[in-house]
């Protein structure tokens, strides 16, 4: 029970109290990659930032950088960084310092489709009571389409599950209250980062969430 967190509170939030040389920086946009060497020698030594401010800044690095942008950004600050296909780079003015076609491609969207389906009388008799006692979701089945398998034939290796089906046995009479808390949740997590490590706004943060799980708990199913 409890709402959805999102990435910074769940592992950076809490680093911030310990990890005194833990930085981060708000209001900050990540331009592209500082790179240096060539082939399978090159090496990311930082990062390029432009900073609330307007200003350009690079921040070196002393051993790794990790590029965890996401599944739009991270291609795309590869190849503002010049790394993915050399004729997309060249048509935007990059220069390519390393060539890698696949950089950027393959993006495949999550579509939904709703199928509403009513049990037969002696089917809702059998499983009445596990229903009443759920939480609404029954099942989840990952399957591979036709379409997938013939992509995967011809790649030659496995892709994995296409398909997601999830199984409801009723709408969840919470819902409404669920989706309160997951609107408060959101408004706090709206603040900077730098805010949302402040220690006055932490100890605020959790009794809003802590009060949020208990309204929700307090829902009775019908």
């Amino acid at each position: 029970s409890g709402g959805r967190q999102d990435c910074f509170s769940a592992f950076i939030e809490p680093l911030l109290r310990h990890y005194p040389n833990l930085q981060v920086v708000s209001e900050t946009f990540c331009r592209k990659l500082l790179v240096s060497g060539s082939g399978k020698a090159m090496r990311a030594d930082g990062v390029e930032l432009e900073l609330g401010d307007g200003r350009t800044v690079p921040v070196r690095c002393a051993k790794e950088v990790i590029l965890s942008a996401g599944a739009l950004l991270s291609p795309q600050l590869l190849m503002l960084s010049g790394i993915g296909d050399e004729a997309e780079l060249k048509e935007h003015g990059i220069p390519c310092k390393l060539h890698v076609p696949a950089v950027g491609k393959n993006l495949s969207d999550h579509p939904v489709v709703n199928i509403v389906l009513q049990l037969k009388p002696e089917a809702i008799e059998s499983c009445i009571g596990r229903v009443r006692d759920s939480s609404a979701m029954n099942g989840v089945m990952f399957w591979k389409t036709q379409v997938d398998a013939e992509r995967e034939k011809k790649l030659k290796q496995p892709s994995g599950a296409d398909m997601e089906t999830v199984f409801l046995s009723r709408i969840d009479p919470s819902a409404a209250t669920k989706f309160v808390v997951f609107q408060v949740s959101d408004k706090l997590s709206a603040f900077t980062a730098d805010m949302r490590s402040n220690i006055l706004f932490s100890p605020l943060s959790s009794l809003a969430f802590s009060l949020g799980r208990l309204l929700q708990s307090g829902v009775v199913d019908l």
